[in-house]
Protein backbone atom coordinates (compact mmCIF):
# COMPACT_ATOMS: atom_id res chain seq x y z
CA UNK A 1 0.00 0.00 0.00
CA UNK A 2 1.24 3.47 -0.71
CA UNK A 3 0.51 6.20 1.33
CA UNK A 4 0.53 9.82 0.72
CA UNK A 5 0.13 13.21 3.30
CA UNK A 6 1.26 15.57 1.37
CA UNK A 7 0.09 19.51 0.66
CA UNK A 8 -0.44 19.08 -3.60
CA UNK A 9 -0.80 21.99 -5.78
CA UNK A 10 -4.25 22.34 -5.88
CA UNK A 11 -4.10 23.22 -2.42
CA UNK A 12 -5.53 20.05 -0.80
CA UNK A 13 -3.40 17.76 1.68
CA UNK A 14 -4.01 13.67 1.35
CA UNK A 15 -3.42 11.00 3.03
CA UNK A 16 -3.85 6.91 2.67
CA UNK A 17 -3.82 4.93 -0.30
CA UNK A 18 -3.15 5.70 -3.92
CA UNK A 19 -7.00 6.53 -4.07
CA UNK A 20 -8.20 7.87 -7.21
CA UNK A 21 -12.10 8.76 -7.20
CA UNK A 22 -14.80 7.73 -9.85
CA UNK A 23 -18.19 7.08 -10.08
CA UNK A 24 -18.70 3.95 -7.37
CA UNK A 25 -16.32 6.09 -4.86
CA UNK A 26 -18.05 8.52 -2.17
CA UNK A 27 -17.04 10.66 0.50
CA UNK A 28 -18.02 12.27 3.92
CA UNK A 29 -17.37 15.86 4.05
CA UNK A 30 -16.99 17.01 7.16
CA UNK A 31 -16.73 21.46 7.47
CA UNK A 32 -14.51 22.59 10.13
CA UNK A 33 -13.46 26.39 11.61
CA UNK A 34 -10.20 27.42 10.90
CA UNK A 35 -9.41 26.24 14.59
CA UNK A 36 -10.56 23.11 14.68
CA UNK A 37 -9.03 21.55 11.16
CA UNK A 38 -5.57 20.38 12.31
CA UNK A 39 -6.93 18.87 15.38
CA UNK A 40 -9.35 16.84 13.17
CA UNK A 41 -6.92 16.43 10.32
CA UNK A 42 -4.46 14.81 12.58
CA UNK A 43 -6.80 12.05 13.54
CA UNK A 44 -7.92 11.41 10.05
CA UNK A 45 -4.61 11.25 8.88
CA UNK A 46 -4.06 8.44 11.80
CA UNK A 47 -6.80 6.44 10.97
CA UNK A 48 -5.97 6.79 7.29
CA UNK A 49 -2.22 5.62 8.25
CA UNK A 50 -3.40 2.54 10.66
CA UNK A 51 -5.86 1.11 7.78
CA UNK A 52 -8.99 2.26 9.72
CA UNK A 53 -9.65 4.60 6.73
CA UNK A 54 -9.15 4.25 2.93
CA UNK A 55 -8.20 7.99 2.25
CA UNK A 56 -8.76 12.11 2.76
CA UNK A 57 -8.35 15.17 1.46
CA UNK A 58 -8.40 18.57 2.68
CA UNK A 59 -8.59 21.52 2.16
CA UNK A 60 -5.16 24.40 3.13
CA UNK A 61 -5.29 27.54 4.98
CA UNK A 62 -3.84 29.20 0.93
CA UNK A 63 -6.94 27.50 -0.74
CA UNK A 64 -9.35 28.76 2.11
CA UNK A 65 -7.91 32.06 2.11
CA UNK A 66 -7.27 32.43 -2.02
CA UNK A 67 -11.52 31.27 -2.49
CA UNK A 68 -11.98 33.74 0.87
CA UNK A 69 -14.42 30.70 2.73
CA UNK A 70 -14.48 30.83 6.40
CA UNK A 71 -14.77 27.22 7.08
CA UNK A 72 -12.45 24.34 5.51
CA UNK A 73 -13.76 21.08 4.04
CA UNK A 74 -12.09 17.24 5.04
CA UNK A 75 -13.25 14.94 2.65
CA UNK A 76 -12.96 11.14 3.70
CA UNK A 77 -13.04 8.65 0.96
CA UNK A 78 -15.21 5.16 0.25
CA UNK A 79 -14.59 2.97 -2.43
CA UNK A 80 -18.69 2.17 -3.06
CA UNK A 81 -21.39 4.21 -2.37
CA UNK A 82 -23.86 1.74 -3.40
CA UNK A 83 -22.47 -0.26 -0.54
CA UNK A 84 -24.20 1.36 2.85
CA UNK A 85 -22.39 -0.73 5.17
CA UNK A 86 -19.65 0.97 3.41
CA UNK A 87 -20.73 4.17 4.01
CA UNK A 88 -21.74 3.86 7.63
CA UNK A 89 -18.42 2.25 8.32
CA UNK A 90 -16.74 5.60 7.80
CA UNK A 91 -18.97 7.48 9.34
CA UNK A 92 -18.79 5.45 12.48
CA UNK A 93 -15.04 5.57 12.51
CA UNK A 94 -15.30 9.25 11.93
CA UNK A 95 -17.84 9.31 15.01
CA UNK A 96 -15.53 6.86 17.00
CA UNK A 97 -12.71 9.51 16.19
CA UNK A 98 -14.55 11.94 17.90
CA UNK A 99 -15.24 14.06 15.04
CA UNK A 100 -18.39 15.66 16.08
CA UNK A 101 -18.48 18.52 13.21
CA UNK A 102 -21.19 18.46 10.66
CA UNK A 103 -20.83 15.63 8.05
CA UNK A 104 -22.76 15.12 4.50
CA UNK A 105 -22.04 12.40 2.44
CA UNK A 106 -21.94 13.13 -1.68
CA UNK A 107 -21.62 10.37 -4.05
CA UNK A 108 -18.13 11.08 -6.60
CA UNK A 109 -20.73 10.69 -9.21
CA UNK A 110 -22.62 13.62 -8.00
CA UNK A 111 -19.10 15.66 -8.20
CA UNK A 112 -18.18 14.79 -11.24
CA UNK A 113 -21.57 16.11 -12.93
CA UNK A 114 -21.76 19.34 -11.07
CA UNK A 115 -23.78 18.41 -8.56
CA UNK A 116 -24.11 19.97 -5.03
CA UNK A 117 -26.18 17.05 -4.19
CA UNK A 118 -25.49 15.38 -0.65
CA UNK A 119 -27.13 11.96 0.23
CA UNK A 120 -26.75 11.59 4.10
CA UNK A 121 -25.95 14.33 6.92
CA UNK A 122 -24.97 13.87 10.66
CA UNK A 123 -26.03 16.49 13.45
CA UNK A 124 -23.70 19.25 14.74
CA UNK A 125 -22.97 16.85 18.06
CA UNK A 126 -21.52 19.94 20.01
Amino acid sequence: MKLLSKEMDSGFQICGQSFYSNHDSGKWCIFLSPEDVDEVWSKVTAACLDGRLVAAMGSTKGQREHLRLDTHVICVFNENWDNIAEVNQVRDTLLELGITQEMKYKRDLNTFRGHDIFEYETVNAR
